[in-house]
């Protein structure tokens, strides 16, 4: 009498005992990707205009020197008008002459003290502004030309200015 050992039924032959393993993981691996696509996706229609945030945009520009700009407004319509209120940072006198946003620009010369206030207002023609969306002039486009004694000088955006339309 020979007694042969009986296979079981309930365990799986050697070629088959990963496959569980593996199914696992690349469903794991799948939901992985789409979460990550899902974050991609979402963070890029989330960026604002010009890769800054207004509010990042109001520090930078509060802290920036020799002038900085402490307040702004745009009015929204066809032909809108921006108001910067901007205010000398530096110790000494310094005469405003020219500064554009784009292709707006306010040529008035104006001698501002150290620590003044002053304001100046840009006319856009073609710069369309509706009511509460962000207008953004890209910092690349903003020139600020002012003259401390008989030098010359420039300030360049260093951030994005950022206007919500009102």
């Amino acid at each position: 009498m020979s007694f042969k050992k009986k296979q079981s039924t309930t365990q799986a032959p050697l070629t088959k005992r990963g496959q569980g393993t593996v199914e696992y993981l690349t469903i794991m691996g799948v939901i992985a990707v789409i979460g990550l696509i899902a974050v991609v996706v979402l963070t890029d229609f989330t960026k604002p205009v010009g890769g800054v945030s207004e509010e990042t945009s109001i520090k930078a520009w509060a802290s920036a020197s020799p002038f900085a700009i402490v307040s702004r407004s745009k009015t929204s319509g066809e032909e809108s008008t921006t108001l910067l209120v901007m205010k000398n940072r530096s110790n000494s006198t310094i005469t405003l002459k020219n500064i554009w946003l784009g292709s707006d620009t306010n040529t008035t010369q104006t001698p501002v003290n150290s620590g003044q206030t002053i304001q100046k207002t840009f006319v856009g023609t073609g710069n369309t502004c509706e009511q509460g969306i962000k207008y953004t002039y890209l910092k690349e486009q903003i020139i600020i030309n002012y003259q401390i004694g008989s030098l010359d000088k420039n300030q360049l955006g260093h951030a994005d200015l950022i206007i919500t339309c009102s």
